[in-house]
């Protein structure tokens, strides 16, 4: 279906029970619906809907605000490269252009970031791993200050 030039989105819900979760691959179910760890990937194989930010927000009675891309970490992608960052495009309506804003209201109940592990798959970040992941988390307290935000590493990495 496509939308006409003149078609207005319309503003979602206002939910007061809204979880934001910034995560990577592991977010949006990156493989696990593939039969095997050596299946490369393709659409077939991800589910977000079996994915555990889905999962989680279900069984905690949320709904979800899912901002996650597969690759990309706090400072860099799973390639190393820069721009495969959250914090770069986390506030965007549209991830590929700056000129759109997310929505600003109402204000989560919840934050959850779940990067990290794109960061370090090419090795150490660097010392700058550190204080980038501390600015991102300042910036997410500073756009929704009453909401608890939590820090989680996924057990279930590349091993």
């Amino acid at each position: 279906m496509r939308l006409g030039e003149q078609t207005a989105l319309l503003e979602p819900p206002k939910s007061l029970t809204r979880l934001d979760w910034y995560g990577d691959s592991g977010s949006v179910g990156y493989g696990n619906e593939a039969p095997n760890k050596e299946t490369g990937f393709s659409p077939i194989t991800e589910n977000v809907d079996l994915s555990c930010s889905v999962i989680a927000a279900e069984k905690l009675g949320f709904d979800l605000n899912l901002i996650a891309a597969s690759g990309w970490g706090v400072t860099r992608g799973y390639g190393g490269e820069p721009e495969g960052n959250i914090p770069s495009v986390f506030d965007r309506g549209i991830q590929w252009d700056e000129s759109t804003k997310g929505f600003a209201e109402p204000q989560p109940a919840a934050m959850l970031v779940a990067l990290g592990d794109n960061d370090f798959a090419k090795g150490d970040p660097g010392s700058g791993f550190d204080a980038k992941y501390l600015e991102f988390a300042q910036r997410l307290r500073a756009k929704s200050p009453k909401a608890p935000l939590f820090l989680v590493v996924q057990a279930d990495s590349y091993d």
